[in-house]
């Protein structure tokens, strides 16, 4: 019913029912019909004070592997990785998270 409600109320104001300047507007007063342009129409709404706050990101435990080289030190591949083992470490792997 509140829908109804609302969409009847924005055909009876026109713009001045999102209007920041409804309750004293003499414009919106003085004519008597709804206003559907208006040079001091205004809906600006201030932004929240602080920001959303971002959820924790989850990530997965790292582990070391100090006989390694390159990326596959901190590598989450790097127990089960064919190129982890190369000699002089690799520094440059698509796999690498």
């Amino acid at each position: 019913m509140e829908a109804i409600e609302q969409v009847e109320t924005e055909r009876s104001y026109g713009i001045c029912a999102t209007c920041i300047h409804f309750e004293g507007c003499a414009f919106r007063i003085m004519s008597g019909t709804a206003i559907w342009f208006c040079e001091e129409f205004d809906d600006y709404q201030n932004p929240p004070s602080k920001p959303f706050p971002r959820p924790p990101e989850k990530r997965p435990k790292v582990e070391y592997h100090d006989h390694l080289m390159g990326l596959c030190i901190n590598c989450l591949h790097a127990a089960t990785c064919v190129h982890a083992q190369k000699t002089g470490g690799v520094w440059y792997c698509e796999l690498y998270e």
